[in-house]
């Protein structure tokens, strides 16, 4: 049932615009090169059972993520924050397969490496070296896709859903930037 709603949620974007072609003064046209997604899933779970929290633990170890985790809670709310991992892996599962229907991206296993995480935070980065997640989902997903992923999101976890995950996505990477080569990332004033 789920499945269905969200092809039915897919196909009436595709009858609107073209992801492929989909662009926004803010982010460009999406990249529609999920190797980035892949990496990450890959030495998450895999597509099957991907797990933003094993994402963490692979970007910064164990210990300092869940550090990471424990200031994030202390500063949202553990209910925000818990939320907050759950709707990150609904987009890449979920956004992964919109892809591939909206424009043929396959799932390829690819290796996880110490760019990783770093490239995935590139991706939501401007020439001015400001971040915002609203970006890096446009980059990943294109504008249009993006736009649908987070009406399923709010949909099925709440009207503030979206609102929330950006926000502490917007602070799980200024804390994870420096950590990762991106000491020079800012937020951008629009979401942060």
């Amino acid at each position: 049932m789920r499945t269905c709603c969200l092809l039915a949620i897919f196909a009436s974007a595709s009858a609107f615009a073209n992801p492929m072609w989909d662009t926004d003064p803010m982010s460009g046209p999406p990249t529609k090169d999920v190797t980035l997604l892949c990496a990450v899933m890959e030495a998450s779970g895999g597509k099957d059972d991907f797990n933003s929290r094993h994402a963490l633990d692979m970007a910064l170890g164990k210990e300092k993520a869940q550090q990471e985790y424990d200031k994030l809670s202390a500063q949202f709310g553990e209910g925000k924050v818990y939320r907050f991992f759950a709707v990150n892996d609904t987009l890449f599962k979920e956004g992964l397969m919109a892809a591939n229907l909206h424009y043929g991206a396959q799932y390829e296993p690819v290796g996880w490496d110490a760019s990783t995480p770093r490239d995935l935070i590139r991706a939501g980065m401007d020439n001015q070296d400001y971040y915002s997640s609203e970006r890096q989902l446009d980059r990943l997903f294109g504008h249009t896709l993006h736009e649908q992923l987070m009406k399923s999101i709010e949909w099925r976890y709440g009207p503030e859903a979206g609102h929330d995950y950006h926000m502490v996505m917007d602070q799980l990477v200024q804390d994870m930037a420096p950590q990762v080569g991106l000491s020079n990332l800012k937020i951008s004033p629009a979401t942060g």
